[in-house]
């Protein structure tokens, strides 16, 4: 081959970014899947409260926003990203920290923020992967619905909130993989 040559094989993209994508999507739908299983064993245990499922939820927005960040400096900082990142770690950390009142709002807050800039990231050319813009809105359904919505029962929220954790991360997971 000459210097000047050119190959005729087109360049085929790297599935690293889209890593982190189907990493934090079964983060999501695993946490989905331990709140339903922790809401049905507070019926058969009572020491399991709505303070062990939010202790779970506030490690999952810890991880979430870590793998995130990890997933922007690896792609070379993409801007929606990074704020999904610490948007994750910041709820996490607020969860920990605030009282009992404000501890149910955080994550509804959290799928908010999180799904319109996801909505962004889904804009981006390295960001669209099937299944990641209908994960962002079904996001921000939840959140809305979680916030305003006729439902005001901690049991039944928290129910809502892991059936939107199955949906967006399976949404999440599905896209990523079929991406590659």
């Amino acid at each position: 081959m000459t210097p000047n040559a050119v190959s005729s094989v087109p360049l085929q993209e790297s599935p690293r970014p889209h890593r982190g994508l189907a990493i934090r999507g079964a983060l999501l739908l695993l946490i989905g899947l331990v709140e339903g299983a922790l809401l049905l064993f507070a019926f058969r245990i009572p020491n399991i409260t709505t303070q062990e499922m939010l202790i779970a939820l506030a490690a999952f927005l810890l991880v979430d926003g870590a793998v995130a960040l990890f997933d922007a400096a690896a792609a070379g900082n993409r801007g929606s990203l990074v704020g999904e990142g610490i948007v994750s770690v910041a709820a996490g950390v607020a969860i920990f920290m605030s009282g009992s009142l404000w501890r149910p709002r955080i994550f509804p807050v959290w799928a908010i923020v999180t799904g319109l800039l996801e909505i962004v990231q889904a804009r981006t050319p390295g960001g669209r992967t099937p299944g990641r813009l209908a994960a962002a809105i079904v996001s921000v359904l939840y959140g809305v619905f979680a916030l305003v919505g006729p439902v005001h029962d901690r049991a039944v929220l928290i129910l809502v909130a892991a059936t939107f954790a199955v949906i967006a991360g399976g949404l999440r997971l599905s896209g990523a993989l079929r991406s590659r």
